[in-house]
């Protein structure tokens, strides 16, 4: 299945109410059963009788890499380049380059960008050119 992106809407299944759309960029890789929560509610019971709930965007930058069965919880920013492993529960802001996992979800360490890998004489994937692509 595609990545779903804003820039790819058809392929994001949007609950009933919601507020806010995840913004996404480009070049995500995104596993079924992911589920990115943009609302909720305090943990006051006389709030959830009167239904004051709040929203707050999820945003999640280039080139990352989400596994399945992930949970994004409101107002997260993803930076560019993470990597997320699967079953973690991200509840805070994760740096750019960063990969992260955990229940909730930590950063384990950090890795270079793109840029920094293509002037690395010694990565292996510096000279790899990839027919199928659009490159």
């Amino acid at each position: 299945m595609a990545a779903a992106t804003e820039k790819r809407p058809e392929i994001i299944e949007l609950a009933r109410g919601l507020n806010h759309v995840p913004m996404c960029e480009d070049y995500e890789r995104m596993v079924s059963g992911m589920i990115i929560y943009t609302a909720g509610h305090d943990t006051s019971i006389l709030s959830r009788r009167k239904f004051v709930e709040f929203g707050h965007p999820v945003f999640i930058g280039d080139d990352c890499w989400i596994g399945g069965d992930v949970v994004i919880l409101p107002g997260v920013t993803i930076g560019e380049g993470c990597t997320i492993g699967a079953g973690s529960v991200v509840t805070k802001d994760i740096p750019p380059f960063s990969i992260a996992m955990g229940s909730p979800c930590k950063v384990r360490k950090t890795i270079p960008s793109a840029e920094e890998e293509e002037k690395d004489p010694n990565n292996p994937y510096r000279n790899l050119v990839r027919e199928d692509r659009d490159e």
